[in-house]
């Protein structure tokens, strides 16, 4: 089974590396392909994104034998490997199956971390309450690599620093790791690629040999693979109506546009505080929908219109860190129905926000843009909402209105006649 080989010479079950049994000649044996891990750690409300990463592989140094450990013999070692190793992506994409808690590995893991004695082989994730992971395989290749001679054979693999242009990905901190290979001498003389160490030392010995001659298993530095991190906030639209004229139950409409952001990525949009589908009331004869999605273009921009009532917002979830945005509402209508309009924006309050090499560059503070209603920043890098008030207010003039004048008069002149005519008749008794 593929998850107990690599253990097999860590616990012993091996024999150890020899020298070769003397006037004896090896036949070289190939190496075999096996897997580790790439997780890529994100907000549970983000989709996973479009994204490859890339690693090359190399040969290691020697490392000598020291405080009982094994020696070590480099990857390219001509007098005793032919051949050169290869590595694959991890491509991720939308739709990936992701985690809200730790897996086990699956049985294609040739590489193990897992100490003596336990039971479960856990991914090498850890999650707040609020992330989740999605992980893919990523192939090393070493069918076309032979040894002619018992040994740990070391080579480094390095992830390369460069995303393909993908926003808010932090690249796993330690960028390269070690894959000891354990060449043994069998029972019957014959070599065997035992089994695959990945861990973070290369400058160490290989895995500890026991003074019986077992390996120890217990090894803090080895590790799965490589944990990338992909940053994303969300944007609120919140709308308000204050004043006497303001319309509680007229819908408002605000464009918002994405841009700057990876072909293909998907955001869901939460409508619990919204209508997926307008009402037609007095004011608003026409029905929209706002969608639940948002999907990228080919030119790495979306736009959609959404409509808002008082009192209602949208969320647009999972939007990568350093994505530009703008949200207008309709200049037009404000101005036809005489709305005073003002905005405020909480959480990133400053446009052009970014983030390079840990030191953020601060851009001046987001206001609204009169002439167009508009909000707008350059570099998203937290959870922010914008929230536009429309108010309206009308003087109610006092005293007696025009309209109602006419009817008024007849009603006086009536009340006069009513009580002349009293009078008289009472003075004529």
């Amino acid at each position: 089974m593929a998850m107990a080989v690599a253990f097999m010479v860590l616990c012993g079950s091996v024999v150890p590396a020899t020298a070769a049994t003397p006037g004896m000649t090896y036949t070289p044996v190939s190496g075999s392909s096996n897997i580790i891990e790439k997780y890529l750690v994100m907000d549970k409300k983000a989709n996973v994104p479009n994204v490859t990463f890339s690693f090359s592989i190399k040969a290691g140094s020697a490392q000598a034998a020291s405080d009982g450990n094994l020696e070590v013999f480099a990857g390219d070692d001509k007098d005793k490997v032919a051949g050169t190793p290869t590595i694959g992506t991890a491509a991720f994409s939308q739709g990936d199956t992701t985690y809200d808690s730790v897996q086990t590995l699956p049985s294609s893991v040739t590489v193990q971390k897992q100490d003596d004695g336990a039971t479960d082989n856990k991914d090498n994730v850890e999650l707040t309450d609020d992330e989740k992971y999605a992980r893919k395989d990523v192939t090393v290749d070493f069918s076309s690599v032979t040894y002619n001679e018992p040994g740990v054979y070391r080579y480094i693999i390095t992830e390369d620093s460069g995303t393909n242009g993908v926003k808010g990905i932090t690249n796993d901190p330690d960028d390269t790791r070690i894959m000891d290979v354990y060449v043994v001498e069998t029972s019957d003389g014959t070599l065997k690629v035992e089994g695959y160490v990945l861990h973070n030392n290369d400058d160490s010995s290989a895995v500890p040999e026991n003074a019986d001659g077992s390996y120890n298993s217990v090894n803090s530095t080895k590790s799965d693979g490589f944990v990338n991190d992909y940053a994303t906030y969300d944007l609120t639209i919140e709308k308000e109506v204050k004043g006497n004229q303001g319309s509680r139950d007229e819908y408002f409409e605000f464009t918002l546009k994405i841009t700057d952001a990876v072909p293909g990525t998907v955001y869901d949009v939460d409508l619990s505080r919204a209508d997926s589908t307008t009402k037609t009331n007095g004011i608003n004869t026409t029905s929209y929908t706002n969608p639940a999605k948002l999907t990228v273009g080919d030119d790495g921009t979306v736009t959609q219109t959404y409509w808002l009532q008082n009192g209602q917002s949208i969320i647009v979830q999972g939007i990568a860190q350093d994505t530009a945005y703008s949200v207008n509402e309709n200049l037009s209508t404000m101005k036809t129905e005489g709305y005073k309009v003002s905005a405020v924006v909480t959480g990133d309050t400053a446009t052009g926000d970014s983030v390079t090499d840990g030191t953020r560059a601060e851009g001046s503070a987001i206001s609204m843009d009169e002439s167009a209603l508009s909000i707008t920043d350059s570099n998203l890098v937290a959870d922010t909402t914008v929230k536009y008030t429309n108010q309206k207010n009308g003087i109610i003039p006092t005293g007696i209105s025009v309209a109602v004048l006419p009817g008024a008069a007849m009603f006086v002149a009536g009340a006069c006649g009513f009580a002349v005519l009293k009078r008289r008749k009472k003075n004529e008794e």
